[in-house]
């Protein structure tokens, strides 16, 4: 067979082998262990301030989050789709008197 040859942009010609020819007294290569999956960790910082806002029975305005975390509205709704995309499902809860409340979906008490 005849070897492929690989252009590198600023560099010599290099000529790569087929994985079928030569190279039988290479060592085998090792296996690469599996990443280790760590549990869920709780969120630290603002970012954990919101989700335990959120996650407490009553949940969190927008108003009350920008007061307690000292963000404009966009950054608390970027920090809860944040939250969203590690697994966390996040309902909006309109009220009776048009309040919107963010709150953990297995929390409401």
């Amino acid at each position: 067979m005849s070897p492929f040859k690989l252009h590198l942009f600023g560099s010599a010609q290099t000529e790569v082998l087929p994985a079928s020819v030569g190279h039988h007294d290479a060592p085998p290569v090792a296996e690469a262990e599996s990443p280790k999956v760590s549990s869920p960790r709780l969120p630290g910082g603002k970012l954990g301030v919101i989700f335990s806002r959120i996650a407490a029975a009553p949940g969190a305005t927008i108003d009350e989050l920008t007061e307690e975390t000292g963000w404009q509205p966009h950054t608390v709704r970027a920090a809860i789709s944040r939250l969203r995309r590690t697994g966390q499902t996040i309902i909006l809860v309109a009220g009776a008197d048009g309040a919107k409340t963010y709150r953990l979906a297995g929390g409401e008490g």
